[in-house]
């Protein structure tokens, strides 16, 4: 099973929290049935970031996991049993 080792939580542009082995939080479970959706729904819409882009995310409120490995979002759309991947897995994006 894919599973995070660190979590980044930003909650604006002073307060940040990272976690690791999440233990009895179970932030990974909780937040499966969003990824699933946004693997599965025609809905989302996906955009490259630039880095500068990227870092002005940790002045909002937003989730960062960072996996053991980098790995394609197919691998972890299929591992969350997402039968029919959007075309969100086809833009070659990998976690890291």
């Amino acid at each position: 099973m894919l599973e995070p080792y660190k979590y980044l939580l930003n909650f604006d542009t002073k307060f940040h929290t990272v976690l690791y082995n999440e233990g009895e939080e179970n932030l990974w479970t909780s937040i499966q049935p969003i990824l699933v959706d946004a693997l599965s729904s025609n809905s989302f819409k996906v955009e490259r970031l630039t880095n500068d882009e990227f870092l002005t995310y940790n002045s909002k409120r937003s989730i960062v996991f960072y996996f053991p490995e980098k790995f394609s979002t197919y691998i972890l759309a299929r591992s969350l049993e997402v039968n029919k991947p959007n075309n969100i897995t086809e833009k070659n994006t990998r976690y890291r």
